[in-house]
C-alpha cells in the first residue's frame, strides 16, 4: 500500500509527506522531483520547453511508475489529481490524503516560494483571485480523497497516523 498526499501548491505536501513517511518507517517520493530526475529538467523548464500538456503526460507516467511501489508516502504535484483521471487511479492504488488549506494562507505561501509554472504570468495583484478560483476548480478532485485534513493543525502527523489506522475520513 502507498499513501498519496494531495493538495494545492504550497500546502505542505512534501514536508508533511516526509514527516509521515519517517513516522511510519516508510519510503518517501516527491512526484515532481521524480519527474525532474527522470527527464533531467526542472518542472519550470519542462513547462517552458514542452508545455503543460506534455508535463501532464510525464506526470501521468510518474503516477503509473509509482503503482509498483510499496509502503511509500508520495507527495503529488498540486494538479496531479485533476488531470488524466489521476484521482481515480490514486484512490484505487493507495490512500489519498488531501491537505486542505484556505486560499489566503496559500496565497501568502505562494508569494514567499520560488516561481512556479502555474503562476508564471500572474501578477502579484492577480494572485489572490487566481488562487481562489483555481482552488475552487481543483477542490472537486481534492475532496474525493479518502481523508481530508486541515493542514494548519499542529498535530498533523499524529492525526494522519491515527486516520490511517482508524479509517475515519475527515478531521
Amino acid at each position: 500500500m502507498n499513501i498519496y498526499i494531495i493538495g494545492y501548491t504550497c500546502s505542505g505536501k512534501t514536508t508533511t509527506g516526509k514527516r509521515l513517511a519517517k513516522k511510519l518507517g516508510w519510503n518517501f517520493l516527491d512526484l515532481d522531483k521524480y519527474i525532474e530526475i527522470k527527464h533531467n529538467k526542472s518542472i519550470n523548464d519542462i513547462f517552458d520547453e514542452f508545455g503543460e500538456k506534455t508535463f501532464r503526460e510525464f506526470e501521468k507516467q510518474a503516477v503509473n511508475d509509482s503503482l509498483s511501489l510499496h509502503e511509500t508516502v508520495i507527495a503529488t504535484g498540486g494538479g496531479t489529481p485533476c488531470f488524466n483521471n489521476q484521482m481515480q487511479i490514486l484512490k484505487e492504488n493507495g490512500i489519498c490524503i488531501y491537505l486542505k488549506m484556505n486560499a489566503k494562507t496559500l496565497t501568502s505561501r505562494i508569494t514567499k516560494s520560488k516561481q512556479r509554472p502555474l503562476f508564471k504570468n500572474i501578477t502579484q495583484s492577480q494572485l489572490g483571485d487566481f488562487v481562489i478560483n483555481n482552488l475552487k476548480e481543483r477542490e472537486f478532485f481534492y475532496v474525493q480523497a479518502h481523508y481530508i485534513v486541515d493542514v494548519l493543525d499542529i498535530e498533523l502527523i499524529n492525526i494522519l497516523v491515527k486516520l490511517i489506522n482508524k479509517k475515519s475520513n475527515y478531521i
